[in-house]
């Protein structure tokens, strides 16, 4: 992102109290990226390339949790 990386982004949603679902994407499958992500407040993570499937299943599973 030419601003602020999907890890800032979720980072200042969560700090800003909103507690929106978060799926970062990133194209590092690295396990480290992911979990920076999740720390950051990202609820998920997929890995580039994006499959819709992928989104819809990490955002599914989310509605089952809360």
């Amino acid at each position: 992102m030419p601003v602020m990386s999907g890890v800032e982004v979720a980072r200042a949603v969560r700090e800003m109290g909103c507690g929106i679902r978060i799926v970062g994407c990133t194209g590092n499958a690295l396990e480290e990226d992911q979990i920076e992500y999740l720390a950051a407040g990202a609820d998920g993570v997929c890995a580039k390339p994006i499959r819709q499937e992928d989104v819809v299943a990490q955002l599914a599973s989310m509605s089952r949790k809360a």
